[in-house]
């Protein structure tokens, strides 16, 4: 396989994990947390409820987080490819 055909397929996988990233950061779920709490009703269900919402929202977060860094890493490789390439072809 060709560095070019490497490179290319690093780039297409970081885009998609972009892609993914955004839909984790649009999703309803990462919102829902505020519909809950003592707006929508009031005790201890509503608290844990909230809680438990607000626990999801930081996960999604934190993937959305992950898919971001694993994009980076796939295009600085990328980059470093290209670059490979572009010295080995000038030499």
């Amino acid at each position: 396989m060709s560095t070019a055909v490497d490179v290319a397929q690093l780039r297409a996988r970081a885009g998609e994990l972009r892609r993914l990233a955004r839909r984790i950061g649009d999703t309803p779920a990462s919102s829902v947390h505020r519909l809950a709490g003592v707006d929508t009703w009031i005790g201890p269900v509503a608290q844990s409820c909230l809680d438990d919402l607000l626990i999801v929202r930081r996960e999604l977060e934190s993937s959305r987080g992950v898919l971001i860094d694993a994009a980076r890493r796939l295009e600085r490789h990328a980059d470093d490819l290209a670059h490979v390439a572009l010295l080995a072809g000038a030499a």
